[in-house]
């Protein structure tokens, strides 16, 4: 199941298509690689290898994923490696969880941000769920609730099989919930004042909320728009200044600076990595 997800997706990719994904569902590809620093997981997140290896360094420890496997990862910052298999392109799913499992679930614990990620091959029923959720999607207009449900399907399988405890609940918090804010409007020139007047508190009260969570208004609105422009540019073929208006930016000159600034490349470097060296070397 996952070689036919995989050859689906390149296909369309070879023909200068962007693949069809559900709305919580991101694919990161490239036939370069991509080494990327300093990425915000605002919500626990599941990765599915396709293709290719992805490296992670967290808590100054290198992981490794293959083909094939996922991995499960807290909130918190990762830096990154996608490599690409010899003339070929790495291709991976990501899909993050910011529904937390219900309080009556027997098997989940609270994790810390310091809590190791777990890497394993992914089951059989994982990979069939995923292709049936896209193929839906690609076929029906279904509604956003049904695509929830099909999130909780595949967490739920998850925990059942015993290893996903310690990364599927955090407690609801002031950072949560303003980033719940930011990600329904990304484009909207946000304050503090217009997050704290839609979470019926003061601006001072939300301030020491934030602060108390080792975190301010402004670094969690550069965080949500420089991780939304990440996939974006992943996963779209929108040209960089419209991400860049998509995301808050008016000026794509200071955009472009912010994005390398937090990760490390250009989102035209980036944008390059899509395709092959002699390809790009071309243009």
């Amino acid at each position: 199941m996952r070689t036919a997800l995989a050859n689906w997706l390149h296909d369309t990719l070879d023909r200068g298509q962007q693949p069809t994904l559900p709305p919580p569902v991101a694919l990161f590809h490239c036939q370069q690689p991509q080494h990327i620093h300093n990425v915000p997981l605002h919500y626990p997140s599941l990765i599915f290898v396709l293709d290719g290896v992805k490296q992670l360094h967290l808590n100054g420890e290198l992981q490794e994923a293959q083909a094939g496997e996922v991995i499960m990862l807290p909130p918190g910052h990762i830096a990154l490696a996608n490599l690409p298999p010899a003339n070929g392109r790495y291709l991976a799913l990501t899909l993050a969880l910011p529904e937390p499992p219900p309080a009556t679930e027997p098997r989940v614990r609270c994790f810390s941000r310091q809590q190791a990620r777990w890497t394993h091959p992914a089951p059989a029923p994982i990979w069939l769920m995923l292709q049936q959720w896209i193929d839906g999607h690609h076929q029906h207009s279904l509604p956003e609730n049904w695509h929830a449900g099909r999130s909780r399907e595949i967490r739920d399988h998850l925990l059942a099989s015993g290893n996903a405890d310690h990364l599927t609940r955090y407690h609801t918090s002031a950072q949560q919930q303003v980033l719940s804010l930011i990600y329904g409007d990304l484009s909207k020139p946000w304050r503090l004042a217009d997050a704290a007047r839609q979470l019926c508190c003061s601006d001072s009260t939300l301030q020491r909320q934030l602060a108390r969570e080792s975190t301010s208004f402004s670094a969690l609105l550069e965080e949500a728009r420089m991780v939304s422009a990440l996939g974006m540019l992943q996963g779209s073929q929108q040209p960089i200044q419209l991400i860049a208006e998509n995301v808050g930016y008016q000026s794509a000159s200071r955009f472009a600076e912010r994005f390398r600034d937090r990760f490390g490349l250009l989102p035209s470097t980036l944008r390059d990595t899509h395709q092959r060296q002699d390809e790009v070397s071309e243009r």
